[in-house]
């Protein structure tokens, strides 16, 4: 059977514009795609779920930009994804992040205006809807990320599996 919930048009339109307060939160890198920055640098955008307090799950898009202003996100990035020494010695590639789990600092990024050219029936000045986004990745294990999650999501970040 195909399970989902229904939704009214209402609950649909809050749903898709509600947004995770800032804070800490448990993550899992779901894709990765490498791209080249509008200044030339190479450039991984990635996919993650992050997950709220409820449990529910936020997809939210980071940029890996690799250049000297942005290397430290680069490198937290790499460090929570347990990749530093891949990082290091020139062995990483994109690939290596996929079903990473990590904890992430969420932050909430403004509106932009929207282009003239895509504003469409809305008025001159009208900005598109506020976002989640992804401030840092975090590697401190003695702090406690702000979110629980579902029992079957919390197994993911369980690093305690006997092998």
């Amino acid at each position: 059977m195909f399970d989902y919930t229904v939704m009214t048009k209402d609950q649909a339109e809050i749903a898709r514009y509600s947004l995770m307060e800032k804070g800490r939160y448990k993550a899992v890198i779901k894709k990765q795609e490498s791209k080249t920055s509008k200044s030339g640098n190479p450039m991984m955008e990635v996919i993650l779920e992050v997950y709220d307090n409820s449990g529910d799950i936020h997809q939210v898009k980071d940029y890996w930009v690799f250049s000297k202003k942005m290397m430290w996100k680069v490198i937290h990035s790499m460090e929570a994804c347990g990749l530093l020494k891949e990082y290091e010695n020139k062995t990483f590639q994109p690939y290596m992040v996929e079903e990473k789990c990590v904890d992430v600092m969420v932050g909430i990024q403004k509106g932009q205006e929207i282009p003239f050219d895509k504003l469409g029936d809305r008025p001159l000045g009208s900005c598109y809807p506020d976002k989640n986004c992804i401030d840092d990745y975090v590697v401190d294990v003695n702090v406690k990320p702000a979110s629980s999650m579902p029992l079957n999501a919390v197994d993911k970040f369980n690093d305690d599996i006997p092998f």
